[in-house]
């Protein structure tokens, strides 16, 4: 929890859009986001095609299909700022690279979100140069 109050005093400015008072209604509202998507996630994971409910297109201008694509899940609620990260690597099988409190449009706005960026990158250009493209070629894989 202290980090999250030390994440929203450093972010503060950007908390606007969001439209909440206080660093502890973000930190209150983080804490229960993350609780509710972890069990979504957890439910989806059970069912055929589940996970591909939770984790869509990073890029909302990405409409065609892209093997190792980048992929995000959200918070639940309308204007959730929190998001997981990862590579699809075949029907359910994701590769989760990260996590990040969003808070402005773009990622390259802020360091932290920046770095997601390249840690999907790196995972994905991984993947390729090892010739993981599917859940067989992905279970092989010894990391």
């Amino acid at each position: 929890m202290e980090w999250l109050e030390a994440f929203f005093d450093e972010n503060g400015a950007d908390l606007d859009y969001f439209g909440l008072p206080s660093v502890e209604d973000a930190v209150s509202q983080t804490m229960d986001d993350a609780e509710e998507l972890f069990e979504v996630i957890q439910e989806l994971a059970d069912e055929a095609g589940g996970l591909d409910k939770a984790f869509i297109n990073l890029d909302d201008h990405e409409y065609r299909v892209v093997q190792l694509s980048k992929k995000k899940a959200k918070g639940l609620r309308r204007k959730s700022w929190l998001r997981i990260y990862a590579i699809k690597v075949d029907t359910d099988v994701f590769l989760i690279t990260g996590g990040a409190i969003k808070l402005t449009h773009q990622m390259q706005d802020r360091e932290h979100t920046k770095k997601e960026l390249i840690k999907l990158e790196q995972c994905r250009n991984y993947l390729r140069e090892n010739d993981i493209s599917d859940e067989d070629s992905f279970r092989e894989l010894a990391i």
